[in-house]
């Protein structure tokens, strides 16, 4: 089953997921995180996996969700679940069953020759 969330439209001049806690998953910083978030790492007897137990601490991330939990591959830190609950009860989880890496050695070094022929102008 798809569901389909409309996100919130971003202030002038702010990146679109700044203000959501998906906002953890791309390029927060670890002092914004530490500054909006109470971080806490949860032992788990599973080598294979990393687990994340989030508290907002501003009142804004407050109104959006009372705790989330990310789950982390251990092998390379990339994430496998972020759940989150809303204020109202209601429970969010994003699934990220694979994740395509780059391959650097699918991109050919000539993709980075300069232009043969330059175009007019």
């Amino acid at each position: 089953m798809l569901q389909i969330h409309d996100v919130s439209q971003p202030k002038a001049g702010q990146p679109l997921l700044d203000d959501n806690i998906v906002a953890l998953l791309f390029g927060v910083t670890a002092a914004a995180a530490h500054e909006r978030y109470q971080i806490e790492w949860l032992p788990y007897p599973k080598k294979n996996w990393h687990y994340l137990r989030i508290l907002p601490r501003r009142p804004a991330d407050k109104a959006e969700f009372t705790e989330a939990q990310l789950s982390l591959s251990a092998a390379d830190f990339l994430p496998r679940q972020l759940r989150y609950y809303q204020p109202n009860g209601n429970v969010v989880c994003w699934d990220f069953e694979e994740w395509k890496k780059n391959d650097a050695a699918a991109i050919p070094p000539s993709a980075f020759d300069p232009p043969q022929k330059l175009a007019p102008g």
